[in-house]
């Protein structure tokens, strides 16, 4: 298992079942159940399903599509000059009980794969919440 680095306040959002999308500027191959690290911390604070990795979003979509990424229009200049217009479509959200050391190394700045005693503690607290 991954888990993705994301910054605030776009993690909290995915978190809280408020963004359905997260904005990058590349397509994701990868799909199924990621950890979400919130970014500074190397703490993985929890889990969701990566379904889909759309196509680049034009402005008008962009702008249709605010509910599922929740960028505010102050922002879209940035976010178009960036190329943060490829929608990851995340699924089933959900916060960790207990925040787990992602074990991130220097240079991973997107995603970092996780110790299998990291994945053993997310499945267990992803059972110990069911």
């Amino acid at each position: 298992m991954n888990a993705l680095i994301i910054r605030e306040p776009w993690i909290s959002l995915i978190l809280s079942d408020a963004k359905s999308w997260e904005m990058r500027s590349t397509r994701c191959n990868i799909r199924g159940r990621i950890g979400l690290i919130r970014k500074g911390t190397g703490m993985v604070v929890g889990t969701a399903e990566l379904t889909d990795s759309l196509p680049p979003l034009d402005r008008d979509t962009f702008s249709s599509s605010r509910e599922r990424h929740r960028v505010p229009p102050e922002m879209d200049e940035q976010v178009f000059r960036d190329g943060w217009i490829y929608p990851w479509v995340l699924k089933n959200a959900r916060p960790l009980l207990r925040l787990i050391p992602a074990g991130q190394k220097p240079g991973q700045v997107k995603w970092v794969p996780l110790s299998a005693d990291a994945i053993a503690d997310i499945i267990r607290q992803e059972g110990e919440a069911a």
